[in-house]
C-alpha cells in the first residue's frame, strides 16, 4: 500500500528536549498540525516499544502503554467536565477514539494527521529504526520530509541520565551509586552507538530535498533562526522577531541544576570522542565546539 501523502514530516531524536520545545511552537503554527499526543511512536511499535493496542495496554507496566492510559484518562475527565459542548467537540473525540481504540494500521497513523495543514510526528526514538524499516517509511510515504536534531552527545546522555535516575526515580542526585551511573552511560552508548550510524541509514533513503539535521547548539544560540530554518525547510511561513512573546524562549523540562562531574565527563568523553571527530568531518561548525570543549582531557 502506498499512502502518499500524510504526514508531511516526521521529527526525530535523539535530541528530545530540543523537539518538546520544537512542539510547543509548532502547535501555535497557523499552517502546521501536530496531534495532541506528542509522541505517535507508530513506526517503532513492535520492534523498541510493545504494540499499543487497546487490549495489551490496559494491564501493561511498560511506559509507553502508561503513557497512552495517562492520556486516556485525561481526555476522558476532559470531555466529562465539559460534557455540555460535546456537540461542538466530535473533531476532537474522532480523533481520540481513532487513536486510542482503532487498529494500528498505515492507513490508521495517515489518518492521525490534516490534509489542509502541514501536519507531522515528532518522535525522537525514530532514530533508533533500522534501514529496512526507514526504506519501508520511504515506500509508504514517499513525499514525507524528515528532521532530525543532534545534540553534544555528552550532554544528551548525561542530560538523559539525570531524568531517568534522579527525576524519574525519585532519588536525590547524591544517592546515585557511581556502579549505576557507568552502567547507564554504558547501556545507552551500545544502544545507540554513534549518531553517524543512524545519519547513514536514514540519508540512504531520503536524500537532501526530503532530509534537514540541525543542531541543539542553534536552538540555544537564536531560537528564531532555529525555528525558521525549519519551517523553510517545511515551506510555512516564517517567524518575525515581532511575532514572539517571552514564551518563545522559554525553557522546556528545565533540566536539574547539576553540572557533570568530571569523572562523569572524562568517561563519556572517552566513550564518544571517536564520534565527535567523524561527525567533525561531516558537520564542522558544532562537533568542532564539542570537541573544543573537551580538550582538557587530552587523550585520555
Amino acid at each position: 500500500m502506498n499512502i502518499h501523502h500524510k504526514p508531511d514530516f516526521v521529527c526525530i531524536g535523539p535530541e528530545k528536549t530540543g523537539t518538546t520545545w520544537l512542539h510547543r511552537q509548532m502547535s501555535t503554527h497557523p499552517q502546521i498540525f501536530l496531534p495532541r499526543f506528542k509522541e505517535i511512536r507508530y513506526f517503532i511499535e513492535g520492534s523498541h516499544v510493545p504494540v499499543g493496542s487497546f487490549r495489551k495496554r490496559v494491564s501493561s507496566n511498560h511506559w509507553h502503554h502508561q503513557e497512552l492510559n495517562l492520556y486516556q484518562q485525561r481526555r476522558w475527565d476532559f470531555y466529562r467536565d465539559h460534557w455540555r459542548k460535546l456537540p461542538s467537540m466530535m473533531k476532537e473525540i474522532g480523533w481520540d477514539f481513532r487513536f486510542l481504540f482503532l487498529p494500528r494500521t498505515d492507513t490508521w497513523y495517515a489518518r492521525l494527521f490534516r490534509a489542509d495543514q502541514v501536519s507531522g510526528d515528532i518522535t525522537p526514538l525514530y532514530y533508533l529504526l533500522s534501514e529496512e524499516e526507514i526504506a519501508r517509511i520511504r515506500t509508504t510515504f514517499p513525499q514525507m520530509k524528515v528532521l532530525i536534531i543532534l545534540r553534544d552527545p555528552i550532554q544528551r546522555v548525561w542530560s538523559k541520565a539525570k531524568m531517568n535516575l534522579s527525576r524519574h526515580k525519585g532519588q536525590a542526585y547524591e544517592q546515585i551509586v557511581e556502579e549505576k551511573m557507568y552502567h547507564f552511560f554504558d547501556y545507552i552508548f551500545q544502544r545507540d552507538g554513534c549518531y553517524l550510524s543512524f545519519l547513514t541509514r536514514w540519508s540512504t533513503h531520503f536524500d537532501q530535498e526530503h532530509l534537514f539535521i540541525t543542531f541543539y547548539d542553534k536552538l540555544q544560540e537564536d531560537p528564531l533562526a532555529f525555528i525558521n530554518e525549519i519551517y523553510a525547510f517545511l515551506g510555512v511561513e516564517e517567524l518575525s522577531s515581532d511575532a514572539v512573546g517571552d514564551h518563545f524562549y522559554r525553557k522546556v523540562n528545565a533540566e536539574l541544576k547539576v553540572q557533570i562531574p568530571p569523572k562523569y565527563e572524562s568517561y563519556l568523553f572517552r566513550l564518544y570522542k571517536a564520534c565527535i571527530v567523524a561527525l567533525e568531518k561531516k558537520f564542522p561548525t558544532y562537533p568542532q565546539q564539542w570537541l573544543e570543549r573537551y580538550a582538557h582531557y587530552g587523550d585520555e
